[in-house]
C-alpha cells in the first residue's frame, strides 16, 4: 500500500515538473517572437527616421532647448551624423554602443 503510494506520488510530482517546463518554454517562446516583433517595429521606424529628422530635427532641437519639462523624451530622438554613420544618423545609445566595441 505505502510503496504503492509513493510511487503515484512521485509520478505525479514528474508530471507536475514536466507540465511546468512545459509552460517555461512556452513563455520563452513568445518572449522570443514578442522581441523579434519589437525589433522589426523599431527597423521600420528607423528606415524613416533620416524623413523624420529632416521634417522636424530643427524643432526637436529647438524644443531641447525652450521645453524643459520635455527635455528627456526629446534627447532620446535626436540624432548624430559620426564617422562609422557616414552620411546615416545615429542615436547616442547607438553611439556608445560602438564605443564600447
Amino acid at each position: 500500500g505505502d510503496l504503492a503510494e509513493g510511487d503515484k506520488e512521485e509520478q505525479d510530482e514528474d508530471a507536475e515538473e514536466a507540465q511546468k517546463d512545459a509552460e517555461v518554454e512556452a513563455e520563452k517562446e513568445e518572449d522570443a517572437e514578442e522581441a523579434k516583433d519589437e525589433e522589426e517595429a523599431e527597423a521600420k521606424k528607423e528606415k524613416k527616421f533620416p524623413t523624420f529628422w529632416k521634417e522636424f530635427g530643427k524643432n526637436i532641437r529647438l524644443g531641447l532647448i525652450e521645453d524643459s519639462s520635455n527635455r528627456a523624451r526629446l534627447t532620446k530622438l535626436l540624432r548624430y551624423q559620426s564617422t562609422k554613420s557616414g552620411e546615416d544618423f545615429s542615436s547616442l545609445d547607438d553611439y556608445i554602443e560602438r564605443m564600447q566595441e
